[in-house]
C-alpha cells in the first residue's frame, strides 16, 4: 500500500500498541486516554473516511492512524501487516487489540500473521466461532455446555417446524448481527412467521440458502453478563452485571447493568464454571471476554442451579458501559485502573493479578429509543445529572439523527452512570435519573 508521509514519519517514532478504532466506536477515548496514561505509542488503525468530513479519530491521533477498509476484513489485515513489515513499527510493536466487535477479527488475522503468541492475540478459528451463532451453539453442543435447545433453519416452513420441535416460546435470531440485533421473541405459529419475515427484511433478503436463522428456546430467568479478560487460556472475571430489567421480549433491549451482582454465591459460581467450559469450547486464549448467560426461574434461588450460555463476544463490554468500572490492584492504593487499561496490560503482558472493583457498587443504564423518529435532543440533564450516587450522563446521538428502536436498531441514546454503597441504591438512583430526563423525538 502507498504511505503517507505522516505514516512514515510516524513510523520512525516507537510505538508499543496497535488499536483498532473504528470511525463510529463508542471506545475511541477510553482506549486514547489508557495509552496516554501509560506512556504508550499507539497505531490507531481505523476504517477509511467517507464524505467531506473530517476523520471523527484523527481529531484525537492525525499522526498515528492508518487508515483500511475496515468491511474487507482479509485485505484489511494484508493492508496492515504489509505497512507493519515495512517499517520500524515492526520491531517495537508488542500488543494489538481491537476496541469493537467491527475489528475482533482484523486484530486476530493482524497477530496470526506477525506471531499470534508475542501479540496474544485469539486464533482466528476462536474469534470465527464467537462472531457465528451458529458455529458457537456447534460447540457448545460438542463440549456439552449447558446452553439453550436450538435448531438452524433456512426458510420460513423450517422455522415453523423448528420452533414447534423445541417447543414454543422460542427466540429466532440472525446468525451473524451482534447485540441484540434482529433477535425476537415467537410464542406461536403466527410470531414466527412474522419474526421470520422482519428478521429477512433485515437481511435484505427472502430467504437464504447460505446464511440460516438460529431458533433457540427461550429461557425463562435471570440474565447476567460477565466481564472477563483472558491471559493464556485463563480466565480472570473482571465484573458479574445483574441485569434487573427482565428481558423477555418480544426484542431484547438491554438497559440496566449493576454490579456486584446480587444473586447467591452457588448461582455466581455457575455463571462462572459455564463461562469458562465455553471459553475452553471456543478455543479461546487471550484478551477481553464479554458474555451473556441465563439462570433458569428456579435455578437462581435453588440449590443446584442451571446456567444457560447465550452468547460471548471477543471484546469489552459495549457502548460507553466500560466507565461504570474502575479497578484497583491494591485497596489501598488510590490509583485506579479502568477496563482499557487493564485490557492493554493484559495485551502488553503485564500483570494483572488481585484486580478488584474499586467502588462497592456501580452501574450504567443504556438510555432506550423509545420510537423510531428524528431525534430532537433531551431535556432536564441537568435535573437528572443531581439524583444521588449519579456520575455522569453522556447522550452519545446528536440531535437531527434518525432514531430506529430494536429489533432494527443497534445503537442507544446514551448513558447514565452511578456508583453507590450498595447495587440496589444504583439501581434506584439510575431508574430515577432516568425518568427524570425527557426525550424528545419528532415522528
Amino acid at each position: 500500500m502507498a504511505l503517507t508521509s505522516k505514516l512514515l514519519q510516524y513510523a520512525s517514532e516507537r510505538t508499543n500498541i496497535a488499536i483498532i478504532l473504528p470511525s463510529d466506536t463508542y471506545k475511541a477515548a477510553g482506549f486514547m486516554e489508557a495509552t496516554a496514561k501509560m506512556g504508550l505509542g499507539a497505531l490507531i488503525i481505523t476504517n477509511n473516511p467517507t464524505g467531506g468530513d473530517p476523520h471523527p479519530i484523527s481529531r484525537m491521533a492525525a499522526d498515528k492512524l492508518i487508515a483500511v477498509d475496515l468491511t474487507d476484513t482479509e485485505n484489511a489485515a494484508i493492508e496492515v501487516v504489509d505497512f507493519i513489515n515495512n517499517s520500524p513499527v515492526k520491531d517495537s510493536l508488542k500488543a494489538i487489540i481491537a476496541a469493537d466487535e467491527q475489528g475482533v477479527m482484523l486484530a486476530s488475522l493482524i497477530g496470526f500473521t506477525l506471531g499470534q503468541p508475542a501479540l496474544r492475540t485469539n486464533p482466528p478459528s476462536a474469534v470465527a466461532l464467537s462472531k457465528n451463532k451458529l458455529a458457537m451453539r456447534k460447540a457448545l453442543r460438542d463440549a456439552n455446555v449447558t446452553q439453550p435447545d436450538w435448531r438452524r433453519a433456512y426458510t420460513h416452513d423450517d422455522i415453523i417446524k423448528a420452533a414447534n420441535e423445541i417447543g414454543f416460546p422460542v427466540v429466532i435470531k440472525p446468525i451473524g448481527l451482534s447485540g441484540s440485533k434482529g433477535v425476537i421473541r415467537a410464542d406461536n405459529n403466527e410470531e414466527a412467521a412474522n419474526a421470520c419475515v422482519r428478521i429477512y427484511k433485515m437481511l435484505n433478503t427472502k430467504s437464504s440458502s447460505t446464511e440460516p436463522l438460529l431458533v433457540e428456546k427461550f429461557i425463562s430467568g435471570t440474565e447476567v453478563a460477565l466481564e472477563g479478560i483472558l491471559n493464556n487460556g485463563q480466565l480472570t472475571v473482571l465484573a458479574i452485571f445483574d441485569k434487573p430489567d427482565p428481558l423477555n421480549g418480544p426484542w431484547f433491549e438491554e438497559t440496566l447493568y449493576v454490579t456486584p451482582s446480587r444473586l447467591e454465591t452457588q448461582v455466581i459460581d455457575c455463571v462462572v464454571e459455564v463461562t469458562k467450559k465455553a471459553v475452553s469450547a471456543f478455543g479461546l486464549t487471550d484478551g477481553p471476554l464479554h458474555a451473556e448467560l441465563r439462570v433458569d426461574a428456579d435455578g437462581s434461588t435453588g440449590p443446584r442451579p442451571t446456567c444457560y450460555f447465550i452468547e460471548a463476544a471477543t471484546r469489552s463490554i459495549g457502548g460507553l458501559c466500560s466507565k461504570c468500572l474502575a479497578f484497583v490492584q491494591d485497596k489501598n492504593s488510590s490509583d485506579q485502573l479502568s477496563l482499557e487499561e487493564v485490557i492493554i496490560r493484559q495485551a502488553l503482558g503485564l500483570s494483572i493479578d488481585k484486580l478488584t472493583l474499586k467502588w462497592h457498587a456501580s452501574g450504567v443504564l443504556m438510555i432506550p429509543i423509545p420510537k423510531a423518529g428524528i431525534f430532537k435532543g433531551v431535556e432536564n440533564k441537568l435535573g437528572a445529572l443531581k439524583t444521588d450516587n449519579i456520575v455522569g450522563i453522556d447522550i452519545s446521538v446528536p440531535p437531527g439523527h434518525l432514531l430506529q428502536p430494536l429489533p432494527e436498531g443497534d445503537r442507544y441514546l446514551g448513558f447514565i452512570f452511578a456508583k453507590a454503597e450498595t447495587p440496589t441504591q444504583v439501581e434506584n438512583s439510575l431508574r430515577s435519573a432516568l425518568a427524570k430526563l425527557e426525550v424528545r423525538i419528532e415522528t
